[in-house]
Order: structure tokens, then sequence, then C-alpha cells
């Protein structure tokens, strides 16, 4: 009888170590799962985010007028230039 007790130890042994690694297993495989969705969602996200981005550049860019921004040199010098003044009243 202690061989048949043994042997149904190492079954229920056996057993307990096919579920742990079958939990393990579905864990793994649910957290590739949630990985991905989640890296979808934001590559989503961020396409709809550079789309917007875009447009409001191409929105930006049609309000400058490129005559005034030609005459400017980048310094506090410009702040005196007409065209800066009207370059500054149409992106208000």
């Amino acid at each position: 009888m202690s061989s048949q007790g043994a042997r149904g130890t190492g079954k229920k042994a056996s057993a307990s170590r096919r579920s742990a690694w079958r939990w393990s297993a579905a864990f793994a495989v649910a957290g590739v799962l949630v990985s991905v969705a989640t890296w979808l969602t934001a590559r989503d996200a961020d396409r709809a985010l550079r789309v917007e981005l875009l447009q409001q550049a191409r929105i930006v860019a049609a309000m400058i007028h490129v005559e005034h921004l030609a005459v400017l040199r980048g310094d506090s010098g410009d702040l005196g230039i007409p065209d800066y003044a009207l370059l500054k009243e149409s992106l208000t």
C-alpha cells in the first residue's frame, strides 16, 4: 500500500505542477495581449495627434505672410519694424 500512496502523491504533485504551469502560461498570454492592445491604442492616439498637429501647423502657415517675414532679422530691432507689427497682428 505504501507504493500506491507514493504513486498517488506523485500524480497529485505532477497535476499541481501542470496546473501551475497552465496558470503561468495564461498570465503570460494575458500580459502579452494587454501589452499589444496598449501599444495599438498608443499608436492610434499618436497618429491622431500628429494629424491634428499638422493641420494646426498648416493653419498657422496660411496666416503668415512671407513678405512680412522676409524683412525680419530675428533680433530686438525687429520690434520697431511695421512688418513685425503686421505679422504679430495676423497671428493673434
